[in-house]
């Protein structure tokens, strides 16, 4: 029981890393870069909402890239 909490511990703070990573880069683009990643992530929520299959796969990516938890 106590490798289990240790895992899950790890991978809170694997999920803390990433999301803080993300924000990180978000804060650091340039209002082009900005504006090339709004339109991308919006292509990805416009496929997303097309197809199930790929529904189920990107919107919780979405959420990661946008810093949504």
């Amino acid at each position: 029981m106590e490798n289990r909490d240790r895992t899950d511990l790890n991978l809170g703070r694997d999920k803390e890393n990433y999301n803080s990573a993300i924000n990180s880069f978000h804060e650091g683009l340039t209002v082009r870069q900005k504006k090339l990643y709004d339109d991308t992530v919006t292509t990805l929520k416009n496929k997303s909402d097309e197809d199930p299959y790929l529904r189920f796969h990107s919107e919780s990516d979405i959420d990661l890239i946008l810093g949504n938890k």
